[in-house]
């Protein structure tokens, strides 16, 4: 948020939260809505699962044609080798250079 302030890019702005509606009434999101409000920001809940099927994975990395795949965030990146070409796996919190 102070970074946005500094950036002085709040004019017109609006602050889309995709997340579960129930993250809403937790502190910090009381917080943010605070500063929102004095910045004059529109609010528009649109909500995302996060979980995308295998064919939309697969589609999805034919589109954007990496050199290399990582998978971040998935319970089971081994099974990205069946879906695309290029899949590198690092465990969760493993550092690598890019």
């Amino acid at each position: 948020m102070p970074d946005l302030e500094h950036a002085d890019c709040l004019n017109g702005a609006s602050l889309i939260h995709s997340q579960w509606e129930g993250y809403l009434k937790e502190p910090e999101s009381l917080e943010v809505d605070a500063w929102r409000r004095r910045h004059g920001m529109s609010f528009h809940q649109i909500h995302t699962s996060g979980h995308a099927s295998p064919h939309d994975l697969q589609r999805f990395a034919a589109a954007m044609r990496p050199g290399t795949l990582i998978p971040i965030h998935s319970a089971r990146s081994e099974l990205f080798h069946n879906l695309c070409p290029n899949v590198v796996c690092h465990k969760d919190g493993e550092w690598w250079e890019v």
